[in-house]
């Protein structure tokens, strides 16, 4: 990436402070403070394509469309992006002008799309089916699954202040951490996170994901097109993304919580189960 820039920096803040009255049954209504996660509207401008509105927490804008437009298979590398430049343009609304070194071979010039938080994918499910498998490289114990699930958990600190984000842990095929992000919509925080991996020059392939809710197919689009091999949720899985991982090689976990955690394709990645080859 040749460079980026950012005209308003006053985009840091992921939640806000508002009053609240909480009932709680045979006793007196209580007047509090409750500090609420922030969602804005990010309007997303890839000069020569088109706009993606997308709804998210205002932060990290630059790893944010760094991830989206390489999620969105817009780019293969931080290299093929000339700039990023975001500004505030209202209370709540960021955009984001992103300016390729070249427009990819299937673009669709001056596209108008509109993209909501859950539904932001639109690769056609053929697409993701027929992708390339990923690689074999990551392995990691029931115990250390476990362990990193807990210590994304621990970083959720806007969550724990205002239980409205979603989490997204990357980590390297030993089980270190290698980025983390939050955010408003499960999607949002995969492309934090990757995009911060891309912005620091760091290989995705052969790495991992821990997500705090449910693991959809696009969820499971993204990190196979990234070359990830295990993802892991919170909660439950959907069938197309158990499909997804079956068909491109990757370890998908569901309900990793309270001391367990269940696998739905390729456990050979999980060391406990004593599986020598793929």
């Amino acid at each position: 990436m040749k460079s980026w820039a950012r005209d308003d920096p006053v985009v840091d803040k992921t939640f806000r402070t508002v009053a609240s009255r909480r009932l709680v049954l045979d006793q007196e209504p209580a007047v509090e403070d409750c500090d609420v996660a922030l969602e804005a509207v990010v309007l997303v401008h890839v000069e020569g394509i088109g706009r993606f509105n997308l709804m998210g927490t205002p932060a990290d804008i630059e790893a944010l469309a760094m991830g989206f437009v390489f999620g969105e298979g817009l780019v293969q590398s931080p290299d093929e992006v000339a700039e990023i430049r975001t500004e505030s343009v209202g209370p709540s609304t960021m955009s984001v002008n992103i300016r390729l070194v070249r427009l990819p071979d299937r673009a669709e010039p001056n596209a108008q799309r509109i993209s909501p938080v859950s539904h932001r994918e639109r690769c056609p499910v053929e697409e993701a089916l027929s992708g390339p498998r990923v690689g074999a490289a990551l392995r990691l114990s029931c115990a250390k699954l476990l362990a990193l699930n807990r210590r994304m958990r621990e970083r959720q600190t806007t969550f724990q202040r205002t239980g409205g984000t979603h989490a997204a842990l990357i980590i390297d095929p030993r089980g270190c951490e290698i980025a983390f992000a939050e955010d408003v919509g499960r999607s949002n925080a995969l492309d934090k996170a990757v995009g911060r991996c891309l912005l620091s020059g760091q290989n995705l392939a052969g790495l991992g994901v821990l997500m705090s809710g449910r693991v959809s197919f696009e969820l499971i689009n993204k990190a196979a097109r990234a070359g990830m091999e295990l993802v892991c949720g919170v909660s439950a899985p959907f069938s197309l993304a158990i499909e997804v991982a079956e068909v491109r090689n990757l370890t998908l976990c569901g309900f990793a919580r309270e001391g367990r955690v269940t696998l739905f394709s390729h456990p050979f990645r999980i060391t406990d189960l004593g599986y020598e080859i793929v």
